[in-house]
C-alpha cells in the first residue's frame, strides 16, 4: 500500500531594469516572489492491511529561484536592484481516529525538501550615487507526523520520520562537488567595472525558520514492530549569503555592505502517556526501540567589497549570524517501552542532538 501526497514547484523568475547609455533620474529592478506551499496525508479511522509494504508520505519538493538585475548604465542618480522571495508551507502526515495499519514494514515520513534562491545582481560598468543592491529571503517550514489513537502492527520495521533538508529532484543532499544544497540561497552581487557611490548600499538577508515534529498524542496509541521501531525528527537546513563585488568593481565611501543570515527553529518528538512502544529484542539484528530528535543547521556568511576612499568618509561593512534552535525528546510518564515477545528485554535508545556550525568571512 503506497499512499503519497507531493507537490513539486519549479519556479523562475527573471527581472532587470533598463539599460541607458546616458543621465538617468531613476532606474530599479525590483523582483518579488512569494511561494506557499501546502501537503498533507490525512488517514481517519481506516484499517490498512497489507502483506508487504505500508508507506504514507507527504513530500514538498522544487525549488523557486528569483534574479533581479540591475541596469547597465552610464551615470546614474539613483539606480537599484532589489529581489525578495518567500516561500513558506506545511508538509504533515495525520493518522488519528482508530486507525489500524498492518504491514510487511510500515513507513510514514512528512518531508519539505525545498529550495530558494535569490540574486539581486548590480550594475556593469558604470557610476550610482544613491543606489541599492539588495537580497532578501525567507522561508517558513512546518513539517510534522501526528498520530493519535492508532494501532500500528508490522513484521519488519516501523519507520517514522519528519524531516527539512534540501534535496535535488533525485533526492541528493548534496551536489557533484559534495556541497550541501542550500534551503535558502541569498546572494547581492555589484557587478563587473561598476562604481557604487557615496550613500548606496549592498545587502543580502537570509531567514530561515519553523519546525519539525513528531507528536504521539493522547493514550491510545500501540506500536508494535517485528523487529525495529524507528522515531525520528531531522531538521538539517543550510542558509548561505553573500554581499559581493565583482571584479574591477568599487564600493565608495559613505556607502554600507551588509549580509546577515538568521534561523530559528524547532525540531521534537513528543509521546504522551499511556502509549504502547514494542519491538523485537535481536541486538546482532539492530533490533529494538530508537527515539531520536536531531538537528544539523549550518550558516555560511560571505562578504567581499573593495572600497575606495571619496572625501574622507567610511565604509561599513557588517556580517550577522544567529541560530535559535530548540531540540527535544520529550516522553510522558506511564509510556511502556517493551519488547515484541513476552519475557524478553528490548534496547530503547532516546537521543536528542543540536548542531550548528557558521561560518563567516
Amino acid at each position: 500500500v503506497h499512499i503519497k501526497a507531493t507537490e513539486t514547484y519549479n519556479i523562475t523568475m527573471t527581472l532587470g531594469s533598463a539599460s541607458v547609455a546616458a543621465g538617468a533620474a531613476v532606474n530599479a529592478g525590483v523582483g518579488i516572489l512569494n511561494v506557499h506551499r501546502n501537503v498533507g496525508v490525512n488517514i481517519t479511522g481506516a484499517e490498512i492491511t497489507a502483506a508487504k509494504a505500508v508507506e504514507l508520505a507527504s513530500v514538498i519538493n522544487g525549488s523557486s529561484n528569483l534574479d533581479v538585475y540591475q541596469g547597465t548604465v552610464s551615470i546614474l542618480g539613483v539606480n537599484a536592484a532589489y529581489g525578495g522571495a518567500t516561500s513558506k508551507g506545511e508538509s504533515d502526515v495525520t493518522i488519528s481516529s482508530d486507525t489500524t495499519i498492518n504491514g510487511g514494514s510500515i513507513n510514514i515520513l512528512a518531508e519539505d525538501a525545498g529550495r530558494t534562491d535569490v540574486d539581486a545582481i548590480g550594475i556593469t560598468a558604470g557610476v550610482v550615487s544613491a543606489g541599492a543592491i539588495v537580497a532578501e529571503g525567507t522561508n517558513e517550514s512546518q513539517t510534522a507526523v501526528n498520530i493519535s489513537d492508532t494501532e500500528m502492527n508490522s513484521d519488519a520495521d516501523i519507520d517514522i520520520k519528519a524531516e527539512r533538508q534540501a534535496k535535488d529532484s533525485e533526492g541528493n543532499t548534496t551536489d557533484a562537488k559534495g556541497n550541501k544544497y542550500a534551503s535558502l540561497n541569498i546572494n547581492a552581487t555589484a557587478g563587473s567595472g561598476g562604481l557604487l557611490g557615496a550613500g548606496a548600499g549592498l545587502g543580502a538577508v537570509a531567514e530561515e525558520k519553523g519546525s519539525v515534529k513528531v507528536n504521539l498524542s493522547g493514550m491510545r496509541n500501540t506500536l508494535t514492530a517485528g523487529e525495529a521501531l524507528n522515531i525520528n525528527a531531522f531538521n538539517a537546513p543550510v542558509v548561505n549569503v553573500s554581499a559581493t563585488s565583482g571584479a574591477g568593481s568599487l564600493i565608495a565611501a559613505a556607502s554600507v555592505t551588509y549580509a546577515e543570515a538568521n534561523i530559528d527553529m524547532d525540531t521534537e518528538v513528543n509521546v504522551d502517556g499511556y502509549n504502547t512502544l514494542a519491538a523485537g529484542s535481536d541486538k546482532d539484528k539492530n533490533e529494538g526501540i530508537n527515539i531520536s530528535a536531531e538537528a544539523d543547521a549550518a550558516q555560511n556568511v560571505k562578504m567581499q567589497a573593495v572600497g575606495v576612499a571619496i572625501g574622507g568618509a567610511g565604509q561599513a561593512n557588517a556580517a550577522e549570524v544567529n541560530i535559535t534552535s530548540d531540540v527535544k525528546v520529550d516522553i510522558a510518564g506511564n509510556t511502556a517501552f517493551k519488547a515484541n515477545v513476552e519475557k524478553e528485554n528490548v534496547d530503547v535508545n532516546i537521543k536528542a542532538d543540536n548542531t550548528a556550525t557558521q561560518s563567516a568571512n
